[in-house]
């Protein structure tokens, strides 16, 4: 950063910070007024919203400013003009995104900061989380660690006059000089928060380049996505996590759950503002890793109070008959696994991620007895750190599951901040974050023309981008199986490799075809499908076919 120094500052006693680690909020402070603004194009930002939640809870008011459809480019001055007449009014603003809305949270805070003096900004996030030095160039401060009860602090300092610089989890640049304020630990118990603020109270969505006043969301094409849960048990590479959990070493349990109980509640609370959505997609990192007698308890509540289809996210390692019996009779329809690779060699020295793949098997094996529960398992492609040999590894573990499944298609991305970002650094693959890929979109296709290190066996990863789609006992998506063992012949490789443009025009068409089939789906799911036909054994033909078209 420039030469820039640092200054690592620590409490005596840090732990006093948090009571019983409840929230406690000073009555005789006033309402402080808090834009927080969140740049993925998404609507979801629970981070964001449960900040909102801990301030109002505090007495203060929020606005929330979602500034979707941007794709990380530059910010047209129309819409930095409606942010900043919807921010007027607000002293603290706060911004969070991942990686890929980064660039334009930098942009507005910039921007904004250059104009508005007396406000304070801050940045936080997955993102600024990772990279705080280089984002406290563009802000007052980053806060590094959750924000919860930073926020409420600064909020209580700046309507005092006091001054923040002691708050933990803070990082700022004072004389030249970055300094680091040690990390707060972290909240044990995720039922003592509030509920997500899905109020729609002062909440503004950017929509084809204007703001609008968002009081519900009548989408019936988009599931109502909820996170009960906060960090994950692995480390891998390519993800924020291993970078996180070094932060907060020593600060508490860094994997933690709502009960099954407040999760109920807060599926409840949510679901009221998004009346015409069909079902829920729960996207904690592992939703297998609660307990039999949690999960026994969550299905039988969630068949009792919600009652319609839902989808997780879950590790092969936990995907156990006895946890998905009860999940799959309350509703349970698909379940997206991370596989990443069927190379043992990858998983193991490139991603550290240490699942088997002989549990990826077993897994499918469990899976395939459930004739309404959908196996989607994710795949990353374009690493330029495999060789020919574990992509066919790959595939090899392909023909090996228990088909019917589906195969997501990933594109590897050296997110700025991961171990593996660093790797790619050090080894020159990469020379920082322009080249990344930080600005793409990972689920948009083999997207390998704006970044040579793409380009590693190019062949092979457009063949596995093919098979994206259904997997049945025929075929992989879009290749028959009676062709694969001609297709991964050495010398059809070799000729492959050296005259790609055949292999291109297929992953072009590809591309082409599944956009197309996501228009379909959106005008299926919006007039036709009712998805509670998901859970009836007499439509499980239907179920297939209108989820996934057969790409």
């Amino acid at each position: 950063m420039g030469g820039s120094k640092i200054r690592q500052r620590k409490f005596a006693n840090l732990d006093g910070l948090i009571q019983n680690q409840v929230i406690i909020f000073d009555r005789k402070v006033k309402k402080m007024k808090v834009a927080l603004i969140y740049t993925e194009n998404d609507i979801w930002a629970f981070g964001i919203r449960s900040i909102s939640a801990v301030l109002k809870e505090g007495g203060h008011s929020t606005k929330i400013l979602m500034v979707k459809g941007l794709n990380g480019g530059s910010v047209p001055n129309s819409v930095m003009e409606r942010i900043a007449a919807t921010v007027k009014d607000c002293r603290i603003i706060g911004f969070s995104s991942f990686s890929p809305g980064s660039n334009v949270a930098r942009q507005i805070c910039e921007r904004l900061r250059r104009v508005s003096s007396k406000k304070i900004f801050i940045l936080g996030g997955v993102h600024a989380m990772m990279n705080a030095e280089e984002c406290a160039r563009f802000a007052d401060l980053v806060c590094v660690g959750e924000g919860e009860e930073f926020m409420l602090d600064l909020a209580k300092c700046v309507r005092e006059g006091k001054s923040w610089k002691h708050l933990p989890n803070a990082v700022y640049i004072e004389n030249g000089v970055t300094v680091k304020n040690e990390v707060r630990p972290l909240i044990k118990d995720l039922d003592a928060l509030p509920k997500f603020d899905f109020s729609f109270d002062e909440e503004y969505h950017l929509t084809e380049g204007r703001f609008e006043s968002v009081k519900e969301v009548n989408d019936s094409t988009i599931p109502i996505m909820f996170n009960g849960t906060r960090g994950c048990a692995f480390s891998c590479n390519y993800c924020s996590n291993a970078q996180i959990k070094s932060i907060y070493k020593g600060k508490g349990r860094y994997v933690r759950k709502l009960s099954p109980e407040k999760y109920i509640k807060a599926l409840q609370s949510i679901r009221k503002k998004f009346p015409a959505a069909k079902y829920f997609n729960l996207v904690d990192e592992d939703f297998f890793a609660y307990s039999k007698d949690q999960i026994k308890l969550f299905a039988d509540l969630y068949k009792e109070q919600i009652g319609i289809p839902f989808e997780c996210m879950g590790s092969p390692r936990n995907a156990h008959k006895e946890k998905i019996v009860p999940l799959a009779k309350a509703g349970l329809w698909r379940v997206n696994m991370g596989v990443e690779s069927g190379s043992e060699r990858t998983k193991r020295e490139v991603y550290n991620r240490h699942i088997k793949n002989r549990e990826v098997i077993k897994a499918s094996d469990v899976l395939s007895g459930f004739k309404n529960v959908i196996l989607n398992c994710f795949i990353i492609i374009g690493n330029p750190y495999e060789k020919s040999s574990d992509l066919i590894e790959t595939v090899e573990l392909f023909k090996k599951m228990s088909a019917p499944y589906f195969l997501t298609i990933y594109n590897l991305i050296f997110f700025p901040g991961t171990p593996l970002y660093r790797m790619a650094l050090e080894d020159r693959i990469i020379r920082g974050t322009k080249d990344s890929g930080y600005e793409m979109n990972f689920l948009a296709g083999y997207n390998y023309q704006h970044h040579g290190w793409k380009n590693t066996n190019l062949y092979l990863n457009g063949l596995i981008y093919l098979m994206m789609g259904k997997v049945t006992r025929n075929r992989m998506g879009m290749l028959p199986h009676i062709f694969l063992d001609l297709l991964l012949k050495p010398g059809v490789i070799a000729f492959n490799e050296k005259h790609p443009s055949t292999i291109k025009f297929f992953i072009y068409v590809k591309r082409k075809l599944w956009r197309a089939r996501s228009m379909v789906i959106k005008i299926v799911k919006r007039y036709i499908l009712d998805p509670t036909v998901l859970q009836k054994k007499a439509t499980g033909a239907l179920q297939v076919k209108s989820n996934s078209m057969d790409l």
